[in-house]
């Protein structure tokens, strides 16, 4: 009896010690892994929201709208719309000023873009780069509009980083949600396709429409042609005349591109010259085709007073050693630099204004002369006239057109070629197509005329052939 009640006593000691042990143990363990799976659930946590984030600018990113969208849109009954926003030449601010620079830029751009997350219900998302697209819950194409107008004013607005200041604008495609048609992959595809229409204004914003479509499928088509065009030589120059104003005797030729491809036919230069742009094609075939006009009009350039007008991209003005590339070439000739005439569109006045300056001026210097073409038809202003190099002025055929008909564009060819005066630089006037318009434009001052009164466009074999009586031919 005595050792079963001594039993017991040990059995109640010990009970008494371990079973608070071992629950102490259990609470641990529970604690333990508990803390464990939260540290867990908040590092998965972390992963899904770096992974549907972007890192710089915190947005919600393209795996997100993926993700999210289709719960995002039925919020909405799928009345949506996205806005497809893409900086103009934010690249220039990464080459010139660094990435750290571009990166506070983007910061601030995107701190004023969220407040439309506020005030409009929208989901903003960075798609990459300097590309945002902006999901809203609109799909009245008037409320679409000032939402858009009213994003590029904010954009444009200046910017202050590091003693430097900055003025961005941008460029936005729209698409409407078709939610028989549409997924998300589509939408933003139709929006990047307006956006690439607004590209061409700039600080500017364009609707999607199947006629874009079709432009995009054609640009498409012509976009896969052209290198093949280049290795295949289909890209050629032809000539047009300019005239004196007074004399009408020939001063020289403007050259333009052409390109005839054995699959698409003749293609314009307005559909494929924005194409060689953006993919910077441009350079290798503007060097081409340089060539090919000095070596042509080598034939011809024993004409005393004889020039000859090449169009130049601002591409290669601003990347590049064009001004290297320019001089080697003529000296391979029997070619003056006083007899080149480099062509620059209004474009130059939106893009790095001073490296191009620069740029010219030089040129300038080693003896080329420098033209503005199309003129009066949208970024210059006399200061910057006057502040670069230029030994010509073109007025554009959409104002020469007008003159017999419109007293409004006959001032104004008039103004134009007063402005040119006065900075001591000659006045072209082009798209010159009849008896009248050359009376009135040398009644005006005019110096030089250019269009098809004179001539159309011509290869220089008949160059050679129609001015054979001007021209001293080698």
């Amino acid at each position: 009896r005595y050792k079963i009640t001594s039993l017991y006593a040990t059995l109640a000691n010990f009970t008494v010690t371990v079973i608070p042990i071992g629950i102490i143990c259990i609470i641990a363990t529970f604690l333990g892994l508990r803390k464990l799976y939260r540290q867990d659930f908040d590092y998965k946590n972390k992963l899904r929201y770096e992974a549907c984030h972007d890192q710089l600018t915190g947005l919600p990113n393209r795996y997100y709208a993926t993700e999210f969208f289709d719960e995002w849109r039925q919020s909405f009954a799928n009345k949506i719309s996205a806005l497809f926003i893409d900086l103009d030449n934010f690249k220039f601010i990464n080459d010139h000023f660094g990435h750290n620079t571009g990166d506070i830029v983007l910061q601030q751009i995107v701190t004023r873009l969220k407040q439309f997350e506020r005030t409009d219900n929208a989901l903003l998302i960075r798609h990459g780069g300097d590309e945002f697209v902006c999901l809203i819950p609109l799909t009245g194409k008037q409320r679409i509009i000032e939402t858009s107008k009213r994003v590029l004013e904010q954009i444009k607005l200046p910017i202050h980083c590091n003693d430097l200041r900055f003025s961005i604008t941008a460029s936005i495609g729209i698409s409407i949600y078709d939610h028989i048609s549409d997924g998300l992959e589509t939408l933003l595809s139709k929006s990047d396709t307006a956006m690439l229409e607004a590209k061409k204004l700039k600080n500017h914003f364009s609707f999607y429409s199947d006629r874009l479509k079709k432009r995009n499928e054609r640009n498409a088509e012509i976009k896969s042609e052209i290198s093949s065009a280049i290795e295949n030589n289909e890209f050629y120059v032809v000539y047009q005349a300019q005239v004196d104003a007074k004399t009408e005797r020939l001063r020289g030729f403007e050259t333009l591109m052409r390109w005839h491809s054995d699959k698409l036919g003749n293609v314009p230069p307005n559909e494929f010259i924005p194409i060689l742009e953006s993919s910077g094609q441009i350079v290798q075939l503007s060097e081409m085709m340089i060539r090919l006009v000095f070596e042509e009009f080598e034939q011809i350039s024993k004409t005393p007073g004889l020039s000859v007008s090449i169009n130049v991209s601002v591409h290669q003005l601003i990347y590049g050693n064009f001004r290297g590339f320019l001089n080697r070439e003529v000296s391979r000739f029997s070619i003056s630099p006083e007899q080149i005439i480099l062509e620059v569109t209004e474009s130059l006045f939106i893009e790095d204004i001073n490296q191009v300056g620069r740029t010219l001026q030089n040129l300038k210097e080693d003896g080329f002369l420098i033209s503005l073409d199309d003129f009066g038809t949208g970024y210059s202003s006399l200061g910057s006239i006057r502040a670069l190099p230029f030994s010509e002025l073109k007025v554009d055929r959409s104002f020469v057109s007008g003159i017999l008909e419109d007293p409004s564009d006959e001032i104004l060819v008039k103004q134009i070629i007063d402005i040119g005066h006065n900075q001591n630089t000659h006045v072209v006037a082009e798209g010159v197509e009849s008896k009248e318009q050359v009376y009135l434009l040398r009644e005006l001052g005019c110096d030089l005329l250019q269009g098809f009164y004179f001539s159309k466009p011509i290869s220089i074999k008949e160059v050679k052939e129609h001015y054979c009586h001007e021209l001293h031919v080698a």
